[in-house]
């Protein structure tokens, strides 16, 4: 694993504050069921070492309120078709 740089880090560090601040997004995560939350190491290490796909920090966000949004809807039992 190779060290990120320090613009790397201090826009992680936005994003993290940025996402600190919605309560509604801690309560969900928090109450999310275990197939939601499930901690795969592999799966982490594989994504880390990954080369960035969307360098533009409003294209991250956007795919974490995806994935975030599909979690909380599958919790529901919503269905798109």
């Amino acid at each position: 694993m190779v060290p990120s740089d320090a613009g790397a880090i201090s826009e992680r560090q936005k994003s993290v504050r940025e996402l600190s601040l919605d309560i509604d997004i801690q309560v969900d995560l928090a109450a999310a069921p275990l197939e939601c939350t499930k901690f795969l190491p592999q799966a982490v290490m594989g994504w880390s070492e990954a080369p960035v796909l969307f360098a533009d920090l409003f294209a991250r966000f956007a795919g974490l309120l995806i994935a975030y949004e599909t979690c909380r809807q599958s919790r529901r039992g919503f269905s798109w078709a």
